[in-house]
């Protein structure tokens, strides 16, 4: 429909891409430390004279970009290439204020698994026990499921039981090294990972699935959601198909006013076919009603001259916008200000292909006048109508602001967006942004 939901990101709102950490802060970093050219290799600064053994002697160095937001998970890899002396490797995430010159966990808002007794760490010296010490040749990696808020390691592949919760971002990915010799090498995802991401987020996003498939809908709410949904909209050649397949749904409503139906779908394929002359004469002789409406008739009458405009036909559309929409000017400030937007279409040779006035030129703005007369004759029936009736008090469609009566299907949608939304709030925004179409394309 023409509707856009605020948990959508359409092709043109889409956000800027969040920065993601691809190399190792050298701006800011411990002094007992080095870091490689490519960025991404991190020593221990052997000429320290205490040479690790003070717990202010560490080389702690960050990502140059926080965790995003907006993904399923985290993760990021580090192979050991020498334990060094000691084998006080760490690695786990830390926010902006964390001090450089200690171990990842020591901190508050800081996280660790440590290399030297496998204990995980948070805001506290002393660790606890977690799973195994690391050495050279080992690759350790970090991960946070940003949904669920909840950070895990891994080590050479194997993934271990999920180390911290209620995990808040912004966080970076942070690693230490604490003795002489130690030399890492991180891996933010430019080359492959040890350890299978792609195949443990399948598998999650899939048990997320099953708990959905084995939710217990009542029976027949299905059939009658969507038998609803083709009413509201008219659809019936399709209502027709869906009742001829399928035995009456359990408390399923008889005796639909198939005739009432017919109608508005006629009208609302004259409407989105742009033949509005068609949609008008249907109208005052079935619903003579609704051409009462003063702004019906004038959104039917801006429809109009855009469709003139469509065939070129820029003489006639100045003629009929002088007989037909002129009356309108000064009556008030609303109609006023669309006129002035729907007339800037006789200002271009090809309305169509110009930003400023191509989105009246679409299919979306035919729909948002079909739904605005469908939703009107639908008061007909159901004057009393708990849900507002049509909301045509603006020209332009594709607004946020739902369009007339709503169907329950796209009630139910709609609490389920929001519902989805609320959910990623209350985690701090974190964990990627629902996508309504990838769910009922799954």
């Amino acid at each position: 429909m023409s509707e856009t939901w605020p948990w959508e990101v359409t092709e043109d709102k889409q956000e800027e891409p969040e920065p993601v950490p691809y190399e190792l802060n050298t701006t800011k970093c411990g002094n007992f430390l080095f870091v490689g050219k490519d960025k991404l290799s991190v020593t221990y600064n052997n000429s320290v004279t205490t040479s690790g053994a003070h717990n202010n002697d560490v080389g702690a160095i960050q990502a140059n970009n926080p965790v995003p937001n907006s993904r399923w998970i985290y993760y990021f890899e580090v192979e050991i290439k020498d334990k060094g002396a000691d084998g006080k490797i760490a690695i786990g995430f830390s926010d902006a204020d964390f001090k450089l010159s200690r171990q990842p966990g020591w901190e508050k808002n800081s996280y660790g698994y440590h290399g030297d007794d496998g204990k995980r760490y948070h805001a506290s010296g002393q660790g606890l026990a977690y799973a195994e010490t690391y050495t050279t040749g080992d690759v350790v990696g970090a991960g946070i499921r940003l949904g669920s808020q909840e950070m895990f390691f891994t080590k050479n592949g194997r993934l271990f039981p999920t180390a911290f919760r209620d995990v808040r971002l912004p966080l970076y990915p942070t690693i230490a090294v604490h003795s002489k010799n130690e030399c890492v090498e991180v891996n933010f995802g430019a080359k492959p990972f040890v350890f299978d991401l792609e195949a443990v987020v399948a598998k999650e996003r899939q048990a997320q699935q099953d708990a959905v498939e084995s939710f217990q809908l009542p029976p027949g709410l299905v059939h009658r959601v969507v038998q609803q949904y083709l009413q509201h909209y008219g659809y019936s050649g399709t209502l027709a198909a869906l009742e001829a397949s399928s035995s009456p749904a359990p408390g399923s409503e008889q005796g639909n006013p198939r005739d009432f139906l017919q109608k508005r779908s006629e009208i609302r394929e004259l409407i989105l076919a742009g033949n509005i002359d068609g949609a008008m004469e249907e109208l005052a002789s079935a619903f003579p009603e609704v051409l009462q409406d003063t702004s019906l008739m004038f959104h039917l009458h801006c429809q109009k001259l855009i469709e003139l405009v469509k065939l070129h036909s820029f003489q006639e559309a100045i003629e009929y916008a002088r007989t037909h929409l002129g009356p309108y000017q000064g009556q008030d400030t609303l109609h006023d200000t669309t006129l002035q937007e729907v007339m800037a279409v006789l200002a271009y040779a090809e309305p169509a292909e110009t930003p400023a006035v191509s989105h009246m030129m679409g299919l979306g703005q035919r729909e948002a006048v079909a739904d605005a007369i469908n939703a009107a004759l639908l008061k007909l029936v159901a004057p009393d109508a708990s849900t507002q009736g049509p909301s045509v008090s603006r020209w332009l469609p594709l607004e946020p602001e739902p369009v007339g009566v709503k169907a329950p299907m796209m009630v139910l949608l709609k609490h389920l967006g929001l519902t989805q939304q609320e959910l990623r709030e209350a985690t701090g925004s974190q964990g990627e942004v629902y996508d309504l179409q990838r769910a009922l394309t799954i």
